[in-house]
């Protein structure tokens, strides 16, 4: 009775074992959530890099150590590994992360002392400097097809904002216009925009640059604070309705001054889409200008955003062990500020070819961008942080995974003017003006988060032949939903996007 009562209880467990893992088949597993930890503290390991083994495919841990693993096109005998530098690799079959999806990863921080071969003291230093003697050789600027994961956060705290009327010659505004702009700008805004598509880049110096990126995309989401701008629409559309042919309109303050240009970007000048399509779409152009933006940096050729490779004087470097990541045995210098310097980071560097592996910096303490105030404008740059993790692929390093995060104060306080000009043969004339002071401070805090997720070398030629289209459609939604990136390996999300709602 005893040898049939476990026989049976086996059999029971081993059923509801294999329905676990026959689920995979079926939509509701078409991906794992997890976390990634360190076995020993539990402390959660950010933007770890999971692959799985011979397939091309793969993903990140978020800020929060939360990965979401796309298996709707895997086997349960398919292997994924986890790397996150100074930790051994730690590798499991699918079916094992459907039993279990907690990671816990072992430290695998070699020693100074067992890292110093024959007694040789190693120069922290030297290395360092090496990154840029090498960095021709490692990284080079192939035409490529990646397929991407991007997610954008934009964050807005109004500070102050005070506008006094001065002058008003137009009938449409009256004495509490001002008013009325000071409460339909929200004290906070955010926004969050998920793209998952196809970047085709050429960086080649002879390229234009602003034809080096080329955006296909597949799926972008967005969720943005519905924020009621219709009062200042309706005022000032009745206002500019008003416009003769030989009229139009400026915003000036002082010497400077700018003319509003309606037909820019116009629906109407637009066949191709109608106005539903454009409310439901973006330009291509805010993709492009981000991925040029993060080549440029990744290129490591801003002195001021790699300070620390370019001007080792402002800095004191420590070797603080060593570790093996991706078969590739690396050295690990911590760097800080002297007086001078702007930041605070580690560096993962391969021994043998001096490349980056992975990077994390930060301003240090005290310490900022760009930073001026002139003429009733200020600008100051407050948060600059990174964590970049790269992959060899042969013998060439390619970008991985990319966090940047930046911080900025912005404050203007100067007389404004709107003016309605009538066109003359010599000197334009002023027909009507609005002129107010301002006075404006605002807090942005902005974020980029680029997943590649799998990469291919394409031809000059193939890159010319890839046509972009100019808008792209975007589904816009009040909030966050599991079910909308089901079946894609993106980036985890926060439990502040999961939390969001749309005002």
């Amino acid at each position: 009775m005893n040898k049939f009562i476990l026989i049976f209880i086996s059999l029971f467990f081993v059923s509801i074992i294999s329905s676990q893992i026959s689920n995979i088949d079926s939509p509701e597993r078409s991906e794992i959530s997890g976390f990634v930890f360190d076995a020993n503290t539990n402390k959660p390991l950010a933007f770890t890099n999971i692959g799985v083994i011979s397939k091309n495919q793969g993903t990140v841990s978020n800020e929060n150590g939360k990965y979401l693993l796309n298996i709707s096109t895997l086997d349960i005998r398919d292997t994924v590994s986890f790397h996150f530098v100074g930790y051994k690799s730690y590798k499991c079959t699918i079916a094992n992360l459907l039993m279990d999806s907690v990671v816990l990863m072992v430290n695998n921080i070699i020693s100074i002392s067992d890292f110093i071969v024959y007694g040789e003291d190693i120069d922290a230093k030297a290395i360092v400097k090496k990154i840029l003697q090498n960095r021709s050789k490692n990284y080079k600027s192939n035409p490529l097809k990646s397929r991407m994961f991007i997610r954008n956060r934009y964050a807005t705290d109004l500070i102050k904002l005070r506008i006094k009327p001065l002058k008003n010659s137009f009938d449409q505004l009256d004495d509490n216009t001002a008013n009325m702009i000071e409460r339909s700008v929200p004290a906070k805004q955010l926004s969050y925009t998920d793209f998952y598509g196809d970047i085709y880049s050429n960086n080649n110096s002879k390229v234009e640059r602003k034809n080096r990126t080329k955006v296909s995309a597949i799926k972008i989401i967005s969720l943005k604070d519905n924020d009621d701008y219709s009062e200042i629409e309706n005022t000032f559309s009745s206002l500019f309705k008003d416009t003769k042919e030989n009229e139009y309109w400026k915003v000036a303050s002082g010497v400077f001054s700018t003319k509003i240009n309606f037909k820019q970007d116009s629906i109407g000048n637009d066949t191709a889409y109608n106005v539903e399509e454009y409310k439901s779409s973006m330009s291509s152009w805010f993709f492009s200008k981000q991925i040029n933006r993060s080549n440029d940096f990744l290129s490591m050729s801003s002195e001021e955003s790699w300070e620390f490779l370019y001007k080792t004087s402002k800095y004191n470097y420590s070797l603080f062990g060593g570790s093996r990541i991706m078969g590739e045995d690396v050295y690990i210098i911590d760097f800080q500020s002297k007086n001078r310097g702007d930041y605070n980071g580690r560096l993962f560097v391969s021994c043998s070819s001096f490349a980056i592996l992975k990077a994390e910096f930060e301003y240090a303490k005290g310490k900022s961008g760009t930073d001026v105030s002139m003429l009733g404008v200020s600008y100051k740059e407050t948060i600059h942080k990174v964590s970049v993790f790269f992959v060899k692929r042969e013998g060439v390093y390619h970008l991985k995974y990319l966090f940047r995060q930046e911080g900025e104060l912005i404050g203007i306080d100067r007389k404004v003017e709107l003016l309605k000009k009538k066109e003359r043969f010599i000197l334009d004339k002023t027909t009507a003006k609005y002129k107010v002071r301002v006075n404006y401070h605002v807090k942005n805090l902005n974020s980029i988060e680029i997943l590649v997720i799998n990469e291919q070398d394409i031809s000059a030629q193939q890159f010319k032949n890839v046509i972009a289209k100019k808008r792209l459609k975007v589904k816009y939604i009040n909030e966050f939903d599991d079910n909308m990136w089901q079946g894609y390996s993106i980036i985890a999300p926060t439990d502040q996007m999961k939390e969001y709602h749309k005002k």
